[in-house]
C-alpha cells in the first residue's frame, strides 16, 4: 500500500515523529491484527469557560444546565437504539449505564448546588460535581473499578460539548481502511465507529478493563491503549498495524514488515473461525479428562456473552459494583432481582456468588467505617462482621435467587476457621427468616470460600471439612504470598503467578480439599493464560473460571493436553527452586497449540499480569 496525502487539516506526520518502520508501544486490549491508514480524531481535555456569575444569571446556568444533561441523555439513547447485532443487547445496556450517570441525582444535585451556592457557570459546576463523583473511584488497585472514573470522563465531556454548542467529534463517515488514533474513545464514540467498519483504534489513554476495550473485545476490532502521545506522533493518512495481542502500533512498515503482519492477520481469521466451532466442545484432555471453564462476571448482563463463549456456568460474580453503582447498600429485593436475573439466564447452570469484597481499595460510599484504603485492613469478610447488616442483606437476596436456579455462596479473604463458622452463623440466621416468612429458598445452597491469604493455605485442610468448595483467587493470594504490591511500579516485576510458593501453595491446597472430597477452582487471572494450562492441570484443578472471552482459548489449549504430561510437568514444577527453572520446564513442555494466534503472549518468566 503507498501511502495517500493527508487531508491539509492534519497535515501529516508531526516533525519529529516516528519514522518509518518504527514500532509504538501499548497495551493490547483487543487481539488481532489491522491493517489501514491513520485516521486522527482530535479528543482530549475539553476546554471549557470559568466564571462567577450574577445572582440575575443564576436561573439561566440552571436551565443550560437541564438542557445539556437531557441533550446528552437523549444522545446515548439514540446511539443505544441505534445498535444491531448479536451484541446489541449488551452494549445498549452500557451506554444506558451512561445515561444513568447523567441523570444521577448526586452528581445532578451536586451541579446544581455549585451553581447557585458557589455562583458559577454551568461548565464549571459539571466539573466540579463530576470531580467528586470520581472520588469515590479515586485511587483504588482494583483495575476494574479505577476505570469507572473513564466512564465519569466520558460523561463529563459530552455534557460541556453539550453545553458549549459543540457537536461530537466523530465523524459520519470513515474512510473503508481506517485505523482510528485518538487521545480516548468513549463507548458511545466506539459503537458509533463500528457502525462504520471500524478496522482497529489506538488510544493514548484506557486499560484492558474500560468499557471501550470491552466493547472492542466483544466486536473483535484490534486495539492497543496507553500508547503515549500516539495521536501527535501519527498523522491522518499514515499506513499503520495494529498488534493488539502484542500491543504494538508499527509506523509506515517496511514491505516485507507488511507482507508477515498481512500473514498473521488470515491466521486470526482462521484461529476465530475455529475457536467458535469449540463452543460446545467439551474443555477434555487428550486422555479424557475433563475441566469445568466457567466465566468471571461483573454484572447480569454478562451472562449471555457467557454462555456464547461456551461457559459452563459463573464461577465467580463480583458483587461488589451492585453497590458502587448505586452508591449506597443494595435493597435485598435489589440483590434478589440481580442474582435471580443471572440464574434465570444460566437456565440450569449453577452461578458462584462471591459476597462482596468492599473496604479496602473499593469505599463504599457512606459506610460508617470510613475511608480505609490498606488492602490488608477492613475489607471483605472483615467488614461483614464489623457491619453485619449489609452482608445479612446479600445473604437474605441470595438466597431467595435460588428460587430461580442453582447457587453457591462464597466468601472472599477468609483467614482463618472462626472466620468460616462466623459467616455461616449469618447465613444460619438469614435462613430462619425466611423460613419463618414462608419464602421459598434452596437450604442445602453450597457455601464455599476463595484461598487468597497465606493463613487460608495453611489452614486449607481444616478449612476443607466445613465447607463446600474452595476457589484459588491467584490476584491476591500472589501479592500477599510474595509480599508484593502489584500496583507499586517499583516492585510489579516481582509478581510472579510461576514462583515456586505459589505453585506450592496451589498444590498444599488442592490436596487439602481433594483429601476432604471437596472440588476446587481458580478464578484468578493465572487461569486465563494458556501458557499456565498445563502446570494447572498437572496440579488437579478440577474448575479454571476467567473473563468469557479467554474461554474458546483456554478449551482449546486443554484439548491439546495429556493430563499424565501435566502431571509430570507439575511435578518437575514443584522441585524447582527458582521461577525462571519453572518458566524452563513449562517453555519446554508446551504443546505446539499455545503458539495460537488468539493467545496472547504470555509471560513464561511469571510476571506481572495484567
Amino acid at each position: 500500500m503507498a501511502r495517500r496525502d493527508p487531508p491539509p487539516e492534519h497535515g501529516g506526520t508531526p516533525p519529529g515523529g516516528p519514522q518509518p518502520g518504527q514500532k509504538l508501544a501499548g497495551i493490547g486490549v483487543s487481539p488481532g491484527v489491522a491493517i489501514g491508514h491513520a485516521y486522527i480524531l482530535e479528543r482530549g481535555e475539553v476546554h471549557f469557560p470559568k466564571r462567577h456569575v450574577t445572582p440575575a444569571e443564576l436561573d439561566a446556568e440552571l436551565v443550560r444546565l437541564e438542557r445539556a444533561l437531557e441533550l446528552s441523555a437523549v444522545q446515548l439513547e439514540e446511539i443505544a437504539d441505534g445498535l444491531s447485532g448479536p451484541l446489541a443487547e449488551d452494549n445498549a445496556l452500557m451506554l444506558r449505564a451512561h445515561v444513568l450517570m447523567v441523570r444521577d441525582p448526586t452528581l445532578v444535585e451536586a451541579a446544581r448546588r455549585a451553581i447557585r451556592e458557589e455562583k458559577i457557570n454551568a461548565e464549571w459546576a459539571v466539573r466540579r460535581a463530576c470531580t467528586g463523583v470520581k472520588a469515590a473511584f479515586d485511587g483504588m488497585a482494583d483495575e476494574y473499578f479505577r476505570e469507572r472514573q473513564h466512564d465519569i470522563d466520558f460523561v463529563e465531556k459530552r455534557v460541556l460539548r453539550n453545553l458549549m454548542g459543540h457537536q461530537t467529534d466523530v465523524p459520519e463517515t470513515l474512510p473503508a481502511d481506517a485505523v482510528v488514533v485518538a487521545h480516548e474513545l468513549s463507548p458511545a464514540d466506539m459503537m458509533t465507529l463500528a457502525r462504520m467498519k471500524l478496522l482497529g483504534f489506538a488510544t493514548e489513554v484506557g486499560g484492558p478493563t474500560s468499557h471501550t476495550a470491552i466493547v472492542a473485545r466483544a466486536l473483535n476490532i484490534p486495539a492497543v491503549v496507553a500508547v503515549p502521545h500516539v495521536s501527535e506522533a501519527v498523522g491522518t493518512g499514515d499506513l499503520l498495524i495494529v498488534d493488539g495481542s502484542r500491543g504494538e502500533i508499527l509506523v509506515q512498515p517496511s514491505r516485507m514488515v507488511l507482507a508477515r503482519y498481512r500473514g498473521i492477520r488470515k491466521q486470526f481469521e482462521l484461529a476465530r473461525e475455529e475457536l467458535a466451532t469449540l463452543r460446545d466442545a467439551p474443555a477434555v484432555t487428550l486422555d479424557g479428562v475433563t475441566v469445568r471453564l466457567t466465566a468471571n462476571i461483573e454484572l447480569h448482563d454478562e451472562v449471555e456473552q457467557a454462555l456464547v463463549s461456551g461457559a459452563e456456568g459463573v464461577g465467580l460474580y463480583r458483587t461488589e459494583y451492585l453497590f458502587l453503582h448505586h452508591r449506597r447498600p443494595p435493597t435485598v429485593a435489589e440483590h434478589a432481582e440481580s442474582y435471580s436475573q443471572v440464574a434465570r439466564e444460566l437456565a440450569g447452570r449453577r452461578a458462584v456468588i462471591r459476597t462482596y469484597d468492599l473496604g479496602g481499595d473499593k469505599i463504599l460510599p457512606g459506610s460508617a467505617t470510613g475511608a480505609d484504603r490498606n488492602a490488608l485492613g477492613l475489607r471483605a469478610i472483615r467488614l461483614a462482621f464489623r457491619e453485619p447488616a449489609l452482608m445479612l442483606d446479600q445473604m437474605d437476596g441470595i438466597l431467595r435467587a435460588t428460587a430461580e436456579g442453582p447457587l453457591s455462596i462464597m466468601l472472599p479473604m477468609v483467614g482463618s476457621v472462626e472466620e468460616l463458622r462466623q459467616a455461616r452463623g449469618m447465613l444460619e440466621l438469614v435462613k430462619q427468616r425466611l423460613r419463618r416468612e414462608g419464602v421459598a429458598f434452596d437450604a442445602d445452597i453450597p457455601l464455599g470460600l476463595m484461598i487468597e491469604l497465606p493463613s487460608a493455605v495453611w489452614m486449607a485442610d481444616l478449612l476443607a471439612r466445613e465447607c463446600a468448595f474452595f476457589s484459588i483467587g491467584t490476584n491476591d493470594l500472589i501479592q500477599y504470598t510474595l509480599g508484593v504490591d502489584r500496583q507499586d511500579g517499583e516492585v510489579a516485576h516481582l509478581y510472579a503467578p510461576l514462583h515456586p510458593a505459589i505453585l506450592r501453595s496451589i498444590h498444599h491446597t488442592v490436596t487439602a480439599a481433594h483429601d476432604a472430597g471437596i472440588k476446587v477452582s481458580m478464578c484468578g487471572e493465572m487461569a486465563t493464560e494458556p501458557a499456565y494450562v498445563g502446570v494447572l492441570l498437572g496440579l488437579g484443578l478440577d474448575e479454571l473460571s476467567m473473563p468469557a472471552m479467554a474461554i474458546p482459548r483456554i478449551k482449546h489449549t486443554i484439548r491439546h493436553w495429556r493430563r499424565a504430561d501435566a502431571v509430570r510437568v507439575a511435578a518437575e514444577c514443584l522441585q524447582c527452586a527458582t521461577t525462571a527453572e519453572v518458566s524452563a520446564v513449562l517453555t519446554a513442555a508446551q504443546p505446539e497449540v499455545d503458539m495460537h494466534p488468539l493467545a496472547p503472549k504470555a509471560s513464561m518468566r511469571g510476571a506481572s499480569q495484567a
